[in-house]
């Protein structure tokens, strides 16, 4: 998972890096519902983080949030790549 994500963030992970002979509907729907419930199991959305992020917070919860704000966007980024 580290991998992904950081193929996902340089920009290097897209439907053309995964060799042909691997690019199945099989994969495609496996990588789509790892993400989907990886996501699934944070109990804010993205939007709330970021409504929680301009209201007054102490450094460390600002932090937190700004930690699984960006975890939020690596599996939205990456499940659009997937999907296109």
């Amino acid at each position: 998972m580290l991998v992904f994500c950081l193929s996902m963030m340089a920009d290097t992970l897209d439907a053309n890096s995964i060799p042909e002979g691997k690019r199945t509907p099989e994969l495609k729907k496996a990588l789509l519902d790892v993400l989907v419930k990886k996501t699934a199991a944070y109990n804010t959305t993205l939007e709330e983080d970021e409504k929680l992020l301009k209201s007054t917070l102490g450094s460390r919860q600002r932090m937190a949030i700004e930690v699984r704000l960006g975890e939020k966007r690596v599996l939205k980024k990456a499940r659009e790549r997937i999907r296109a």
